[in-house]
C-alpha cells in the first residue's frame, strides 16, 4: 500500500488492520514451533530409520511418560513395520496402566496382533472390550469382533454384531466386508439388506 497508494492510505490501512501482522506472525510461530518440537522425529521418518525411531519414541513414551497421540500412533506403526507384535502388546499394557482413558483411541491398532495371531478367543475377548466404542473406528472394531465369532463358529452372535454396524456413514470397504461375512454365515441370509 505504501508504494502504490501513498503514505496517507497506508496509515489508514494499518490503523484498521493492525491485527493481520500479529496473526501472521502467530501462525508462522506455531508452525515453526511444531517443526522444532519434532525436529528429531521427521528426519528418522524420512530415512525410514525404524530402529532409531522406535528407540526415540520409546524413550519419550516409557521414560518421560509423554503420551502424545501422534507419537503413539507412529510408534505402533514402526512396530508393525519391524514385525514386533510383542512390543505392541507391551505398549498396550503400558497405556492400560498409565493412561487407560486413551486406550479406546488406539483400540483398532492394538488389535492387529490379536488378528495376526489367529487366536479367535483372544481376538473376541479383546474386541469385546471396545465393542460399544463410538469413536471413528467403532464399526471396524465391531466387524473384527464378528469375524472372531465366525472363526469360533458362533454364527448367530456374529450376525447380530454385523447387523448392528450402522449404515449411514459406513465406509464402502467395511460395508462390503460386512455383507461378505453375512453371506458367508448364510448365503440366503436377508441380514445383509439390513446393513
Amino acid at each position: 500500500p505504501l508504494i502504490l497508494l501513498g503514505s496517507a492510505y497506508t496509515a489508514v490501512f494499518w490503523s484498521k488492520n493492525w491485527g493481520l501482522p500479529l496473526l501472521f506472525i502467530g501462525i508462522i510461530g506455531l508452525l515453526n514451533g511444531y517443526f522444532i518440537y519434532n525436529w528429531k522425529l521427521f528426519p528418522m521418518l524420512e530415512r525410514e530409520d525404524w530402529p532409531g525411531l522406535i528407540t526415540y519414541l520409546e524413550r519419550k513414551v516409557y521414560e518421560k511418560k509423554m503420551i502424545v497421540a501422534q507419537q503413539v500412533r507412529i510408534l505402533i506403526n514402526a512396530y508393525l513395520v519391524s514385525s514386533n507384535l510383542e512390543a505392541i502388546n507391551k505398549l498396550e499394557g503400558f497405556l492400560q496402566d498409565e493412561k487407560p482413558a486413551v486406550l479406546p483411541r488406539f483400540a483398532l491398532s492394538f488389535g492387529i496382533p490379536y488378528l495376526l495371531r489367529n487366536n479367535s478367543e483372544e481376538m473376541e475377548s479383546y474386541f469385546l472390550r471396545f465393542i460399544d466404542d463410538r469413536g471413528k473406528d467403532g464399526e471396524w472394531i465391531r466387524w473384527n469382533y464378528a469375524f472372531a465369532l465366525i472363526l469360533q463358529g458362533k454364527k448367530p452372535e456374529a450376525e447380530k454384531a454385523l447387523i448392528k454396524i450402522p449404515g449411514k456413514k459406513i465406509e464402502p470397504v467395511l460395508l462390503l466386508l460386512a455383507i461378505y461375512l453375512l453371506n458367508s454365515i448364510n448365503p440366503e441370509n436377508k441380514g445383509a439388506s439390513e446393513i
